[in-house]
């Protein structure tokens, strides 16, 4: 790809050329031409000035005085031209700083019940969800996690393992059904206090331009799915301790990270297939026994 990338970045340059080429095209007729007609004013100024001051019809004093206001006129006009350069490209950056600064905020972040205390019990009852489209990411979803279980999800890609954990978080809500949190409706709780109760870990860690400590103290462990092995059996030790006592979804991407699960979900085209243990569902030789010879469990 390092040929076409350069090809494409040779053509952007050419084009950014072209157009700033055309800018100063522009400037080298205009800002001659200002300032020749300012220099011919200057210069009729004086010729005539000192002809009517050698006949008496003004006085040299008249003639300085207007040399000295020409000067104060041009040079507010000589500053128009860069000044309108710079007026359009603050344009530009004021167009798109303020499309971001415009955007809505979340609404009803704060509004909603406040729970004095949580287990982790989770249900998800019934639950259909679209993006909008008329095939629905999940359909029909019953899934019951008790406290402190870990629950694994496994599927292929697009089969509803990540917009199921975003209706967890509320970043999405069910087209239908219900999802209760130890039997209240997650939709009448506070996203803030739901989302500050749990925690999210991302498929692609994000690394923010600051120092390494700050960036690991931002987020207490990351995914382990480009982890060598013995790297990734510390890490899994840390996050069994992590876990413990907490209500679990794992997307799973190796089967080290789920032998273990106290319930295994598989998702197909949007819908629970087939949950149980890794055992149970192995004995069973449907889908997750598939993906299991195949190598992986998901993507």
């Amino acid at each position: 790809m390092e040929p076409q990338a350069l090809a494409d970045f040779d053509e952007a340059s050419r084009r950014v050329g072209d157009k700033h080429m055309e800018v100063m095209k522009g400037q080298a007729v205009v800002w001659p031409a200002v300032s020749f007609i300012a220099e011919s004013g200057i210069i009729l100024m004086v010729a005539f000035g000192a002809y009517w001051a050698l006949n008496g019809r003004l006085s040299p004093c008249t003639v300085i005085a207007f040399l000295v206001a020409w000067g104060f006129l041009f040079d507010p006009i000589s500053r128009i031209n860069p000044l309108s350069q710079t007026f359009t490209k603050g344009l530009v950056s004021a167009k798109r700083l303020f499309a971001i600064i415009d955007t809505p905020d979340e609404a009803n972040l704060t509004e909603g019940k406040l729970p004095e205390s949580l287990s982790g019990k989770i249900e998800f009852r019934d639950v259909t969800f679209s993006y909008g489209g008329d095939v629905p990411a999940l359909k029909g979803i019953n899934l019951t996690a008790l406290p402190g279980q870990t629950i694994a999800l496994v599927g292929a890609t697009g089969s509803g393992k990540s917009t199921l954990l975003n209706l967890l978080s509320r970043f999405y809500e069910p087209s239908s059904g219900e999802i209760l949190l130890d039997g209240v409706l997650i939709s009448e709780i506070s996203k803030e206090w739901l989302r500050d109760n749990t925690g999210f870990v991302t498929q692609e860690p994000f690394l923010f331009n600051t120092s390494l400590r700050e960036n690991l103290t931002l987020a207490k462990y990351e995914a382990t799915s480009a982890l060598d092995n013995t790297t990734e059996d510390l890490v899994q030790q840390a996050l069994d301790q992590l876990r413990a006592h907490r209500t679990s979804f794992v997307i799973a991407h190796r089967l080290s990270t789920i032998r273990n699960a106290d319930l295994i979900c598989v998702l197909h085209h949007g819908e629970l297939v087939e949950h149980g243990t890794h055992r149970e569902l192995i004995e069973k030789n449907g889908h997750y026994a598939k993906l299991e010879r195949a190598g992986k469990t998901g993507s």
